[in-house]
């Protein structure tokens, strides 16, 4: 098939039948490597099969899931997150900017989780299977709330001195506050109310509580802080909480939570800056 171009130009062609034979034959020849799941397998199965296979690419995280559940409904998962994230970290000055894409399906999810408790359902959780079972439904229902919840979070550690990602102590510690925004909406400016979120805050931070695996911490916080407020005990990371006074002289690393809470309390006192003596405020 290729006698006419041989004769015109016959080293062009035998680089044409090498390519052919070297590249497009072996390619139309591979051999696919294929995993085949059943429709019974749960979904938190498929994501640990997905993070199996790609620990050497680039992983394949529950988010990525979601995102092809949801598509199969015409919504653009992605598409919206990219949207909130961009407001997100425009209103909190970056602030924001380390929230991820999961962190935000979690704090979905244990809003979610939170409402169906308090109308008599089952036990708030936030775990990954719990996240791989968030509807579209309920995402679109709470999304925005929950966009305004890490908004406001980000204006309480604003006027706490905490302006940028690198001094956020946790920012695991945001999940559950945006949540607690989210359902006291107005609320939260109650001067009562905000001294609790304020001292919920920095036990976690001191109590050095969200240097783990959070999830159970998120649902006990949530649920804590709001019977706290409502009149009742206080929640488990107030009562546990402790401090060594002895851990000040070993804290020498910013990377320390309690090193950053401390630098900020130190800005909040009245810190001046070295060259203008101006306060570092806002």
């Amino acid at each position: 098939k290729y006698q006419k171009f041989h004769d015109y130009n016959p080293s062009v062609m035998d680089q044409l039948i090498r390519f052919e034979s070297e590249i497009i034959h072996p390619m139309g020849n591979y051999k696919v490597p294929v995993i085949t799941l059943s429709n019974r397998i749960p979904k938190e199965a498929v994501c640990q099969v997905f993070e199996n296979v790609n620990t050497g690419g680039v992983s394949l995280t529950v988010f990525e899931l979601i995102t092809a559940t949801f598509a199969a409904d015409n919504f653009e998962l992605r598409k919206d997150w990219d949207k909130r994230f961009e407001t997100m970290v425009d209103k909190s000055k970056d602030l924001l900017s380390e929230v991820s894409s999961t962190d935000f399906l979690t704090a979905v999810t244990l809003l979610s989780r939170y409402y169906i408790k308090s109308s008599g359902g089952e036990a708030v959780s936030c775990k990954k299977k719990d996240v791989l079972n968030l509807s579209l439904q309920e995402y679109i229902k709470y999304a925005d709330e929950l966009t305004n919840g890490f908004i406001e979070a980000s204006n309480f550690l604003r006027e706490e001195r905490i302006f940028s990602p690198r001094d956020l102590p946790y920012s695991t510690q945001l999940i559950p506050m945006s949540v607690l925004y989210a359902i006291l909406k107005n609320r939260s400016c109650d001067g009562i109310i905000r001294d609790k979120i304020s001292q919920w805050y920095w036990c976690g931070v001191f109590g050095e509580m969200y240097g783990g695996a959070n999830e159970s911490r998120y649902v006990t916080d949530v649920t804590g802080m709001m019977n706290w407020i409502q009149g009742n005990e206080e929640p488990d990371t107030i009562a546990r909480a402790y401090f060594q006074p002895t851990r000040l002289l070993t804290l020498q690393s910013r990377l320390s939570a309690a090193y950053k809470g401390i630098m900020a309390l130190l800005l909040k006192n009245g810190a001046l800056d070295f060259i203008s003596g101006k306060a570092m405020d806002f």
